[in-house]
């Protein structure tokens, strides 16, 4: 290998300004952000004589003056030849003699090499590279011949990148089809065998009854609309002896919280929680608002949440993001649905989220409204509930929860994958580069 030499791109690149003598609104072009390659600006009716357009050849080479610091460059392939940018996207023939299109582009995007740009990028608010400071910077030039096996051999290996990443996504697919498909088992009644000494749901559930009926004589819950019966049409499939089928209120009781929007404090006060602030099933405070105490306390008067009660979002498009509420704080929550268990012993937290979880697709379905959808407080309650045994919801959480943690030591090891697919790549042009 001969020794490389460091070449200014001055010495590379010849700026080309042909001047189109009928500008064409529909042939005018930019460059997208993040070497993400060139694309055709769309229509804009602008103010005639306003803008002078350049015409541009494919195999030049283009960039954004303002944006090039962050990646907004490429060569112009075929199909966008002749075409037209402003001075701002300036384009340069390459002198194809000293170095191909294909080299310049692997040298500005090797190890984020045009970040390295910022350097001599000028301006504070908006920062713009002219052309005369881009032909300082110098770049590592073998010969032709060098360039083309280096690139032979990155191509290669890029290829088998690219494989790789494919199979990647599709485990990466197959582990969440896993995950869905241990949830269905679970909520069927199929994960855990039955225990014919369990105490069957039809007791619970009468159980269950008596304690509402208890506690709206106390006046901690107010009495509701009688329930619809269940039709031979709503049951999905068939329930494993021991399990009964029922709609939610009737086990859990379901709330909401304010659909209103109070006034929000700058400081002190009430988190008033959204659907915004789950994250990865739990809560996430950076962006949340604060309401004043008055106002924290009309909300609770309907929803009060307290630890182990599950929160759901219903509204929007993260309709159906839950978590487990385990915070030692008090919130107030806002377009999102409130489930609490009548008493300790009766719905496992746990095994409610994870029967949730399995049919929200399903319950997604039945959301309403347009560009803003949303589930009503009506379609929660309602909405069939597969309820086993209580000793047996302890037992399938504990099944999921083991069979989870192999989902997710999986998924870690095929993220490692993909990290190792990544310094595969860049050790292949350490390897290239390192005698440059």
């Amino acid at each position: 290998m001969t020794k490389w030499n460091n070449v200014s791109l001055g010495e590379l690149l010849t700026e080309s300004n042909i001047p189109s003598e009928n500008p064409d609104p529909s042939k005018r072009i930019t460059v997208r952000l993040n070497v993400e390659g060139i694309e055709k600006r769309p229509f804009r009716e602008e103010t005639k004589g306003a803008t002078k357009y350049y015409i541009r050849k494919a195999g030049q080479f283009i960039y954004g003056k303002q944006n090039l610091h962050k990646g907004a460059f490429g060569i112009i392939p075929e199909e966008l030849d002749g075409y037209e940018s402003t001075i701002d996207l300036p384009a340069f023939d390459i002198d194809k003699s000293k170095v191909l299109p294909e080299w310049l582009m692997l040298i500005l995007t090797k190890d984020n090499f045009y970040k390295e740009l910022e350097s001599i990028a000028s301006g504070s608010a908006t920062k713009r590279i002219h052309p005369e400071r881009l032909f300082q910077v110098k770049i590592p030039l073998p010969s032709i011949s060098e360039q083309k096996d280096i690139l032979k051999k990155y191509d290669m290996y890029k290829v088998y990148h690219t494989a790789i990443s494919n199979i990647i996504d599709d485990a990466r697919i197959y582990i969440d089809k896993l995950r869905q498909s241990i949830l269905q088992e679970a909520v069927e009644g199929k994960l855990v065998p039955q225990d014919p000494n369990d105490e069957p749901a039809s007791v619970l559930l009468e159980k269950i009854k008596e304690e509402k009926e208890r506690l709206i004589k106390e006046g901690k819950i107010k009495k509701e609309k009688p329930l619809p019966p269940i039709t031979e049409d709503e049951i999905p499939y068939e329930l494993p002896v021991g399990w009964e089928w029922c709609r939610l209120q009737e086990a859990i009781d379901v709330r909401d919280g304010t659909h209103d929007t109070p006034k929000y404090v700058e400081s002190g006060g009430y988190p008033l929680v959204t659907g915004k602030d789950f994250y990865s099933g739990k809560l996430e405070f950076s962006q949340t608002k604060y309401i004043s105490k008055e106002d924290y306390e009309k909300i609770i008067l309907r929803s009060k949440v307290d630890r182990g009660d599950i929160l759901f979002s219903m509204i929007g498009g993260n309709i159906g993001s839950m978590v487990i509420f385990e915070e030692d704080i008090e919130i107030a929550i806002k377009n999102v649905a409130l489930f609490k268990k009548y008493y300790e012993g009766s719905v496992d937290n746990k095994y409610l989220f994870y029967f949730l979880k399995a049919n929200i697709n399903n319950i997604k379905t039945l959301s309403k409204g347009g560009a803003q959808p949303f589930v009503s407080l009506n379609i929660l309650r309602n909405y069939l509930f597969a309820l086993p045994p209580f000793e047996e919801q302890k037992r399938i959480v504990e099944k999921v929860d083991q069979l989870m943690a192999l989902c997710d030591e999986l998924e870690k090891n095929i993220e490692q994958s993909k990290k190792d697919s990544e310094l595969l790549m860049q050790s292949v042009l350490q390897e290239a580069f390192k005698e440059a």
